[in-house]
């Protein structure tokens, strides 16, 4: 796609989409390019289903993220003012060239409360319907990962580690393969209501928190058939919300009158008075 082409979208139709990714330890047996290759491999996806004239711009992988939770050698973090600036400003760009309509689709758990401020900042700023949401918040096929896989094995566990033998085989050192237990479930046991993550109380936590391996989930039992399944899935359920973002009408967001709000340009120029 040439600059004129992007300059020629219709505004109103076009949705710009901005995959958000990490790099980060996984363990021995995942690359620190891991929610980058998984990114792309669900970018691929969904490339292959939608018809050649969707109006979708893919923009590259923004592969640094949020990562400080990481503390082992080659994790490569951005603190989370400097992803806040670097998202938002990215969705400047999509903004001035006439795109109202941008979705932050996330690969890196750290990253999700980053995307709610940038989506926040872009709707004040650009009266743009700027929405966020994550691969794996689409779930799983019924019956392909047990409940609670899904709920403890957030890092480098069996869903990650099955679409990385799926995505990028060359990548997963198998020797490496082990179970990982996470610490979430004994909180859960011990605590009536606070957790490392979740409702209705969480604490801030690091990896080693949930396993001093810094990786968490039953790797073991990893197939590149499951990360098959679940990359599918979730690139049709992305797929679906690819459409409510395009039926979305424009005219459906409060605008204020002129001159009343200026997002967050207001606030830089109070700090300078």
């Amino acid at each position: 796609m040439s600059a004129r082409d992007f300059g020629d979208c219709d505004p109103d139709t076009w949705i710009a989409v901005l995959p958000v990714a990490a790099i980060e330890q996984h363990g021995a047996h995942l690359p620190l390019g891991t929610d980058t290759a998984i990114a792309e491999a669900h970018v691929a996806r969904v490339a292959e289903l939608l018809p050649a004239d969707a109006p979708i711009i893919f923009l590259p992988v923004q592969a640094y993220g949020w990562s400080q939770e990481h503390s082992a050698a080659g994790t490569l973090t951005l603190t989370a003012d400097t992803l806040i600036k670097v998202l938002t400003e990215l969705g400047d760009s999509v903004a001035a060239s006439g795109i109202r309509k941008l979705v932050l689709v996330n690969s890196h758990g750290g990253n999700s409360p980053i995307l709610d401020v940038v989506v926040q900042q872009l709707r004040l700023r650009h009266h743009m319907l700027a929405a966020t949401t994550s691969w794996s918040r689409f779930g799983a096929p019924e019956g392909l990962i047990d409940a609670d896989e899904r709920a403890f094995g957030i890092h480098g566990g069996l869903a990650e580690t099955s679409v990385m033998l799926a995505a990028r085989p060359d990548l997963v050192r198998t020797e490496h393969l082990a179970d990982f237990p996470s610490d979430q479930s004994d909180f859960i046991g011990k605590f009536k209501h606070l957790k490392a993550y979740g409702r209705p109380a969480s604490f801030g936590w690091r990896i080693e928190d949930l396993n001093p391996a810094g990786v968490v989930g039953a790797a073991a039992g990893a197939e590149a058939s499951t990360g098959e399944a679940l990359i599918d899935h979730a690139a049709r359920g992305f797929i679906e919300l690819i459409d409510d973002i395009r039926r979305f009408d424009l005219a459906d967001l409060w605008e204020p009158a002129s001159g009343t709000d200026c997002g967050q340009d207001c606030d830089d120029e109070e700090s300078d008075a």
